[in-house]
């Protein structure tokens, strides 16, 4: 009798177990803390925006009616890769990611003056050296992760005029640019990720001030760039310990 007891026990439980399984998040991670390293690459695809202005006279006040000024903006393929750590405690999940974009991004505008007459070829040259991300997150399914990301992308900013006068204009600084982004990771398997990201950069206003030459004469004026980014990425992630 004891026997056939313990049998159908055993039974039940195979058959009850499939079910569960189904809902179970425990398989995750346990319920304490854990810890993994991590590597992955993105396929991105980035549009940079810009909005040049020339500003006269050179107090860095805009004057409506003598300004100059374009918009233009550039889209384009480019890669990245990523290496972070990351925190577990059953669904919560928190990383902190550093990336690298080491390819140029570069938008070109031919534009003339609105006031001075003077026709303009202006290059913006992009270049996020290092980004830096926090990015917490929770599992809604026991495969698929929800996450937001909030960072600073260390950047370098390229801009280059030229007047068709052969007068050539150069200024470039680094900066450090507030990035902000959502995504989600499926699990493909055990130990690999699969997901999409959405990441907005905003770079600061730069200025720099400098004589121009028009029909008239040499000018001073202050030059004024912002530029952000909107970028959509495909990445792949390779998680070493996987809990």
């Amino acid at each position: 009798m004891r026997i056939k007891c313990l049998l159908a026990l055993v039974l039940g439980s195979a058959m009850v177990a499939p079910a569960a399984y189904a809902y179970d998040y425990s398989y995750l991670c346990p319920n304490y803390i854990v810890s993994y390293p991590y590597v992955g690459v993105m396929f991105d695809w980035i549009k940079l925006q810009n909005s040049v202005q020339v500003l006269f006279p050179d107090n860095g006040t805009p004057n409506p009616a003598i300004n100059d000024g374009t918009d233009f903006s550039s889209a384009q393929a480019i890669g990245s890769a990523d290496l972070g750590m990351v925190a577990r405690w059953g669904k919560w999940y928190f990383a902190g990611e550093a990336s690298t974009q080491p390819f140029r991004i570069t938008d070109t505008q031919n534009w003339v003056g609105n006031n001075t007459g003077m026709p303009y070829y202006s290059k913006v040259q992009l270049t996020d050296v290092v980004n830096l991300d926090a990015i917490p997150g929770y599992y809604i399914t026991p495969k698929v992760l929800m996450y937001v990301r909030g960072g600073v992308a260390f950047s370098k900013l390229v801009l280059q005029q030229n007047n068709f006068l052969g007068t050539d204009y150069s200024y470039q600084k680094t900066v450090a640019a507030p990035r902000f982004g959502v995504g989600f990771d499926f699990a493909v398997a055990k130990n690999l990720g699969l997901g999409v990201d959405y990441i907005y950069t905003y770079y600061a206003t730069l200025k720099n001030g400098r004589d121009i030459p028009t029909p008239t004469g040499q000018l001073p004026a202050t030059f004024q760039i912002k530029s952000y980014t909107n970028q959509l990425g495909l990445h792949l992630t390779y998680k070493f310990d996987y809990c």
